[in-house]
């Protein structure tokens, strides 16, 4: 199964040419990890993992060592874990440990405060960057990583893992009114 992987502008040293003019920050209401401060210093090529990747520091991390957060997504609830480089579960949260029951577990506005409270909580034991995997299809797909960059991670890469099924199960019958 192939993986889709984005990452986010790295943040120049702002010495790559004398005459520094930094760009604006892309539009987004929330910030970004990292500001995108001239096109000189980012390419295209910059967004997609290569084979320099693994090792690449973020924050003096190596990429292949940072924390991943995986979240779930499903039409009624979306999990939320994080775990460390090598897959051991530190945190989990979802919208009905939240407090949210029945159908409200399922919404954007539900997953996006489950977003918050899980990085407020790895915040204070000590993840400030790491990487999100997101799996399956749902409402909460946009609001989740969102609320999690408003609860003040810094997200380095976005890695959509969601199974595709290529030759699907044969479909029920129609119904008939």
């Amino acid at each position: 199964m192939a993986h889709r992987v984005l990452f986010l502008p790295v943040l120049c040293n702002e010495s790559c040419r004398p005459h520094h003019t930094p760009s604006p920050p892309i539009s987004l209401n929330v910030p970004l990890a990292r500001e995108l401060h001239c096109g000189s210093c980012f390419s295209r090529e910059d967004m997609f993992p290569d084979e320099r990747t693994p090792t690449t520091l973020f924050d003096g991390i190596p990429f292949q060592d940072m924390p991943i957060c995986n979240i779930r997504v499903s039409p009624n609830n979306t999990i939320f874990t994080l775990s460390d480089a090598k897959g051991t579960i530190k945190m989990l949260r979802s919208c009905g440990i939240e407090g949210f029951k029945n159908a409200r577990k399922g919404t954007n506005i539900a997953a996006q405060a489950t977003a918050i409270s899980i990085s407020t909580k790895a915040l204070e034991r000590g993840y400030k960057t790491v990487r999100v995997r997101i799996r399956g299809l749902g409402p909460g797909r946009m609001s989740a990583i969102k609320g999690l960059q408003m609860g003040g991670l810094n997200i380095i890469s976005i890695t959509d893992s969601t199974p595709v099924s290529w030759n699907p199960p044969r479909a029920r019958k129609r119904r008939r009114l």
